[in-house]
């Protein structure tokens, strides 16, 4: 007995220095890989940033069929060419059918397993007319908004430059970003530790139905050890980004109803309520003068993060005072409280407001017979969404106003109501958000700390998109990791990926791509 114990003592140590042996060679096979991606990117700039602008150049507006059908000829010939086997699976319903789900699947020999990562290739709308370095779709490299002519002679690119155009960032990047880790990896001789299997959505920003449905039909079929989100902004400390849950969100169209027609505002002004004023008073109610909500039971759901997620934002750098200065802001709202720990609270945003048709409308001296607002709830875990909207009915009801919900109100409520609102909704989606610490998950961390420095790992993610479909539907393990800059204007004018971004973004997705099962 004795003797057996030595020798289970002597497994036991040689099995742990083993480990710590390991340990360092396996930090090493990684910094040697993405050594060599660097080395390979570094001689191959001028070619991805062309095949980066040509992917952008072609239109994607979520629900512009044509536009996106052509984004699915792109995106599989440039999957085909790097040995991907791709499908695709698109409803019969005729406002799906141009965006089908795009799928690509790559095998690799004696694979640790399969890594199955989400994308989106469609994006928002545009107005061309506010973009003020290059059209939309017509992409162009800038320093500081200046557009630099791409020459001949330009063969490399000053990392701090940025390729403007919609989509730069949300979400085409890590499409570009993938494509070039595979290339790089079978150009430098490495090859994938996993199987790859690449989801790519041509409706996120507009429901992602085809995605849905497939995951509903097909989602047993999705065998994978890990899922992986790619989009979102890295945190503006620039360091690595991950995150373990994303918001889920609610919105409502509030109107003001008074008269039934615009009245002359000499005729009847003094006599004739204004709608705007209402309107900007009920607004106003909604949060106190330090930006927190003032709505009764708005905070009650919210999930508290554990200590494990506390102490991963206490590690990530404070960015407060630069991000003032980034952004022109004298104080933010609710300002003893850092903005990683606010991205954990549920918010409610006027998103727009809109009486007498609005600043661009004609002038004509009237009151309005209605003034309308778009109010965004982003939401955390925990928050019911209809529960939420109608904490804000009530609210309003609370402030003396009848309402009326997703109808215009009749002649009679008119003349019964002086103060008179109608109030437009759908159901809203749940935030998604999974523990830390995952073997796999935490081997995703390893891979992309970079010179000795963690990611930042994020509790919760500051939008949305299909991370709960991947954790709650399938109940598979799930991350995301981010790759673009964290200012980029995403779904506004001017969108833009700095390069350093895009280069950093080929490198860790090599790092993801070859790292070892844990």
């Amino acid at each position: 007995m004795q003797g057996e114990k030595h020798i289970k003592t002597y497994i036991k140590y040689l099995l742990f220095f083993s480990f710590c042996i390991a340990l360092p060679l396996t930090g090493q096979a990684q910094s040697s890989t993405a050594s060599a991606v660097a080395q390979w990117r570094q001689s191959h700039e001028r070619e991805i940033i062309e095949e980066y602008l040509e992917l952008l150049s072609i239109p994607n507006v979520s629900r512009n069929g044509e536009d996106i059908s052509a984004n699915v000829v792109k995106i599989t010939a440039l999957f085909e060419a790097l040995d991907f086997d791709v499908s695709t699976s698109a409803e019969s319903n005729p406002e799906d059918a141009n965006a089908p789900l795009i799928i690509a699947t790559k095998l690799t020999a004696n694979a640790a397993g399969t890594l199955l990562f989400y994308i989106h290739y469609d994006g928002v709308p545009v107005t061309p007319a506010l973009w003020s370095t290059c059209p939309p779709f017509q992409p162009c490299i800038a320093n500081d908004g200046e557009v630099i002519e791409l020459t001949d002679n330009i063969q490399s690119f000053d990392p701090q430059w940025r390729i403007h155009g919609r989509s730069a960032s949300d979400d085409k990047a890590p499409i570009m970003s993938m494509a070039q880790a595979i290339k790089a990896l079978a150009a430098t001789d490495q090859t994938p530790a996993w199987n790859i299997v690449l989801l790519l959505d041509g409706q996120e920003e507009s429901g992602s139905a085809n995605f849905r449905r497939y995951l509903s039909e097909h989602g047993d079929s999705l065998q994978a050890d890990l899922a992986i989100t790619l989009d979102g902004p890295r945190h503006p400390s620039t360091r690595p980004t991950m995150y373990y849950g994303v918001r889920g969100g609610a919105s409502l169209l509030v109107k003001v109803h008074t008269a039934q027609q615009p009245l002359h505002s000499g005729n009847y002004g003094n006599w004739a309520p204004d709608p705007s004023v209402s309107l900007g008073r009920l607004l106003a109610s909604m949060k106190d003068e330090n930006g927190r909500i003032t709505i009764d039971g708005f905070y009650d759901q919210v999930t508290p993060l554990t200590f494990n997620e506390l102490q991963a934002l206490d590690s990530i750098p404070n960015i407060e005072n630069e991000l003032l200065v980034e952004f022109g802001i004298a104080e933010p709202e609710q300002a003893d409280t850092r903005l990683e720990a606010k991205l954990n609270l549920p918010t409610l945003n006027i998103l727009a407001m809109d009486s007498g048709g609005g600043l661009s409308a004609p002038g004509i001296t009237a009151i309005p017979a209605f003034a309308q607002a778009r109010i965004a709830m982003r939401l955390v875990q925990g928050i019911d969404p209809v529960q939420q909207q109608e904490k804000v009915i009530a609210h309003i009801r609370a402030q003396g106003f009848h309402v009326i919900e997703n109808r215009e109100p009749s002649a009679s409520e008119r003349l019964q109501y002086p103060r008179l609102v109608s109030v437009s909704y759908t159901g809203g989606r749940a935030a998604v958000r999974v523990p830390f610490g995952h073997p796999l998950t935490d081997a995703v961390a390893n891979a992309i700390s970079l010179d000795g420095i963690r990611p930042a790992q994020l509790p919760t993610l500051g939008g949305g998109l299909p991370f709960g479909d991947f954790a709650e539907g399938l109940d598979m393990p799930t991350v995301g990791v981010a790759l673009v800059n964290h200012d980029n204007n995403q779904h506004g004018p001017d969108e833009n990926l700095k390069i350093q971004n895009l280069w950093e973004g080929i490198e860790i997705l090599s790092r993801i791509l070859t790292m070892p099962a844990p």
